[in-house]
């Protein structure tokens, strides 16, 4: 909802990748984060239909909608290792949330089920199949709300295989 926490996000989380690059000469040429460009007004832009937009580096290589090749697979689990590691020393308290509650399971429980009260009752295999997917599930939903067992890390928030680069 507010484009500008996801750039601050951006702004931070690339500035970081790009220190932390620095500092680890194994990774210069084989990592490259994005680079959000600054322009004249700051670094977005905002069209007379209110879409956000921004300007980052171009990464030359390829993306890929599905994994087809084992080797594809084991450089995107070695990525996405090295950008949760290069991660890890940066403070999560200084990026802003830009979805509240969204990683909160208890929540979307609830939710899930007063919109199951509200939907009529239809039986298609694949809407019993979801019910019973978090029926089973459900004891688990608040594991996770542990402090003691988690602490807020900072993660890649959408790491499908066509979010990321090949060379």
């Amino acid at each position: 909802p507010d484009p500008q926490l996801v750039l601050h996000n951006v702004r931070l989380v690339s500035r970081h990748l790009a220190r932390q690059i620095r500092t680890c000469p194994e990774l210069k040429g084989s990592f490259t984060p994005l680079i959000l460009y600054q322009g004249e007004k700051g670094d977005s832009y905002q069209d007379s239909d209110g879409a956000a937009w921004r300007l980052v580096n171009r990464i030359p290589g390829r993306t890929c909608e599905t994994v087809t090749r084992p080797s594809q697979a084991r450089e995107l689990g070695r990525c996405l290792g090295i950008f949760h590691r290069l991660l890890s020393t940066l403070d999560p308290d200084e990026l802003a949330d830009t979805l509240p509650g969204f990683h909160d399971t208890p929540a979307c429980l609830v939710r899930y089920d007063q919109a199951r009260e509200t939907v009529e009752a239809n039986h298609s295999q694949d809407l019993e199949f979801c019910r019973q997917f978090i029926d089973s599930r459900r004891p688990l939903a608040s594991l996770l709300d542990d402090e003691a067992v988690l602490r807020p890390k900072i993660i890649h928030g959408d790491p499908k295989v066509a979010n990321f680069v090949f060379d």
